[in-house]
């Protein structure tokens, strides 16, 4: 019976739990992200001063709240980062490291890791990129070292369980890389696919640092039913934008040609370079691409990926580089 009772504690405790935090968010004056025991406040503004005391203000019913309800903050794993613009150096050299709140101290650091995903100040991704380009690595060392001893069919389980379930993870968020960074995060997958497929002309590429015919990789890519790194990227922006514009409509533009049955979606006015890597942009920018002629009205979530899917492979281009 204690066993009974027990197990079925911790089925609702994790609901149970969400339940009694979620109080907290009538508390605070800032904005806030709240994803299980993990809490982030934040704000803007154009200066850091201004901002910590907003910060500082909201830390402070943070730790009474906790008080009220018999809970504590982990300032050991609590810290704090100022996003600003990459050539900003005057944020860059504000004195600012730490923050004292009742005698515990905050860091102020220039990486953060949240749900996974690892954050830089001017949010330009390169440290979550060369994570992912580490780990990406290990795991095709070991593909490769037992690639004789597998068939196709399981190859090609283990690059979409082992190193696609890394790079498409967040893709929408950290593939605002350079498209030189994801053109040689994709090299390592292409290479694992030549050697496996076709030994010998991986092989001659090796030695000769000849270019491989495109061609070539993109029939491996048919073969193993794939999309490259980028190609992944623009599906799964392409996938969130139909999500966001089948439930809000008032973003797409009624003002289109008569002949053009698919809509346009509006470009709002924007003046930073920051904005170009919101995702609002890059669902617009991309949705704006596709084909005039597609149907929108009745048209479903699994016919439009369906779409999207042979539209990117219909649209590849002759511009891979060097093995």
């Amino acid at each position: 019976m204690e066993y009974a009772k027990a197990q079925h504690s911790r089925r609702y405790s994790s609901l149970l739990f969400s339940l009694f935090i979620n109080s907290i968010g009538k508390q605070l004056t800032c904005d806030y992200l709240l994803y299980a025991d993990d809490l982030v406040i934040y704000t803007h503004g154009k200066n850091c001063e201004e901002i910590v005391k907003v910060l500082l203000h909201n830390l402070q019913i943070i730790l009474k709240w906790c008080k009220d309800n018999h809970v504590e903050i982990n300032f050991d794993k609590t810290e704090y980062m100022i996003f600003h613009k990459e050539h900003d150096h005057s944020i860059k050299s504000e004195d600012l490291q730490t923050i004292q709140v009742n005698g515990n101290t905050i860091k102020r650091v220039n990486t953060f890791k949240y749900l996974g995903v690892l954050l830089d100040p001017s949010l330009n991704y390169n440290m979550h990129y060369e994570s992912i380009l580490t780990k990406v690595s290990n795991k095709i060392k070991f593909i490769h070292g037992i690639k004789r001893l597998i068939s196709p069919n399981v190859l090609t389980t283990l690059i979409s369980a082992y190193i696609h379930s890394l790079s498409d993870f967040a893709i929408e968020v950290w593939a605002v890389v350079s498209t030189s960074k994801l053109i040689q995060l994709q090299k390592k997958i292409d290479s694992l696919l030549l050697s496996y497929f076709l030994p010998s002309i991986a092989k001659k590429c090796r030695k000769s640092r000849s270019l491989v015919d495109p061609n070539i990789i993109y029939k491996l890519y048919e073969k193993c039913n794939f999309l490259n790194v980028q190609e992944r990227s623009i599906y799964v922006n392409l996938k969130l934008a139909y999500k966001l514009f089948s439930k809000d409509q008032s973003l797409l533009s009624v003002n289109s040609r008569h002949s053009r049955t698919f809509p346009l979606a509006t470009v709002p006015y924007h003046l930073s370079q920051s904005f170009k890597r919101s995702f609002k942009y890059r669902h617009i920018h991309l949705w704006n691409q596709l084909p005039k002629e597609w149907p929108w009205i009745g048209l479903s979530y699994v016919n439009f990926k369906e779409l999207v899917f042979k539209w990117i492979v219909g649209n590849r281009n002759n511009d891979y580089e060097y093995y």
